[in-house]
């Protein structure tokens, strides 16, 4: 952190009447204003585990883990975090005047010390607490309107700007596609520091949604590398083609699962009950052997079929499914979900599903599939929303 930016939130610090003694900057268990403990808070509240660490073994990352990298300050390993992404990892890096420039330049992304131009409003009239309106129609902006800067830096290349300063051409926020990762860069990592947090509300929802945006399922788990964290060994190339196997897997489970809920609804009699499952069992291994022969041989996947929103969820997913690849597209398959919640919502009248957090979730999908540039939803995403759906299915009242 810059002299700078430590002199801009002592400031704040005064402002907000902080009588705790400050301890390090971005401390995991400071309760201070200057420490993150706020964030583990807000991360519990987001049904997400967040795990903090300061030692990062390369070799244990695999496609589709989720790294944050809360500004670093000892140099990172470029070569191995950008294989990372590119084979389907997921990263955000929340700097400002760290050490991750390099990684940046890598990934495309230009990084100056600050904004050229002023922004229009300020907290208390200090420039160096900017406030930004969130208008993009992405999910970490879900619920947000404004964010609260805290002397940031600025991005002026590379990615899809997402929250930018006056005049459009410098940013705070930007996302970045690579290969078959995302990567999101924010900077300015003192947003998430306690006292910007506990003050601003729209700080803490957009923390909320940083933590939720690459977690679909409750219970998702993202890496915390602290400022002082060190990097070991080398990330191993090739995961990308079968690095997400247990991921297949644990995804036929829940299947299973969802179908045999599904057809108990259906069907009354044990004979047939154990006809089904049997035959879900069967369709599940043929599902299996598809997807691995495709990542072995890049065979290419079966046509995804439209379906309406009267048709079943575990249809929708065995159908998408059985073509699921690293770089599939599950957004017209999303839509139809969306569109029969919607249903289920207008058809209750929304009593007592409005507010539902599977009915949020839903809607946060649906406000980044409309946006100018929406990201890939993959297969792990469909599945949480068709869960969503069938969350709401239980909710909603005299629903058959």
């Amino acid at each position: 952190m810059s002299f700078a930016t430590q002199a801009s939130l002592l400031a704040l610090s005064v402002v907000l009447a902080w009588s705790a003694p400050a301890g390090a900057d971005y401390g995991y268990e400071d309760d201070g204003w200057n420490g993150i403990s706020y964030l583990a808070t807000t991360a519990e509240e987001a049904s997400v585990q967040l795990e903090p660490t300061e030692r990062v073994v390369l070799e244990d990352l695999r496609p589709r883990d989720v790294l944050w990298l809360l500004y670093p300050t000892k140099d990172l390993p470029v070569s191995d975090l950008a294989l990372f992404v590119r084979e389907g990892g997921r990263l955000i890096i929340a700097d400002d005047f760290g050490t991750s420039g390099p990684l940046l330049e890598e990934l495309g992304v230009r990084r100056t010390s600050g904004p050229s131009r002023r922004a229009e409003s300020f907290v208390e009239g200090r420039p160096a607490l900017p406030i930004l309106t969130a208008e993009a129609p992405h999910f970490v902006f879900f619920n947000v309107e404004e964010i609260v800067a805290n002397h940031p830096a600025a991005l002026t290349e590379g990615g899809t700007p997402l929250l930018s300063f006056p005049g459009g051409e410098e940013h705070l926020v930007t996302e970045v596609e690579a290969g078959a990762g995302q990567v999101l860069v924010i900077a300015d990592p003192s947003i998430f520091l306690n006292s910007m947090l506990r003050r601003f509300y729209g700080n803490k929802q957009f923390a909320a949604n940083v933590l939720r945006v690459y977690c679909p399922r409750d219970g998702c788990g993202v890496l915390l590398a602290l400022p002082g964290a060190t990097y070991e060994g080398r990330y191993r190339q090739g995961l990308g083609l079968m690095g997400d196997t247990s991921g297949i897997f644990r995804d036929a489970g829940l299947m299973i699962d969802a179908g045999l809920r599904w057809f108990s609804e259906v069907l009354a009699g044990p004979v047939g009950s154990s006809v089904l499952m049997v035959l879900m069992l069967w369709a599940v291994l043929v599902i299996l052997w598809l997807q691995v022969r495709g990542r072995l041989h890049g065979a290419p996947s079966p046509p995804l079929g439209a379906l309406s929103h009267q048709s079943s969820p575990m249809k929708v997913e065995l159908d998408g499914l059985s073509g699921a690849r690293e770089d599939a597209d599950f957004r017209a398959q999303a839509r139809t979900l969306i569109a029969e919640a919607q249903w289920i919502v207008a058809r209750a009248g929304g009593r007592g599903l409005k507010d539902s957090p599977a009915w949020l979730r839903i809607q946060s999908a649906l406000l980044s599939l409309e946006g100018s540039e929406p990201y890939l939803i993959t297969a792990e995403h469909f599945l949480a929303l068709s869960e969503d759906l069938e969350a709401l299915r239980r909710q909603a009242p005299n629903q058959s």
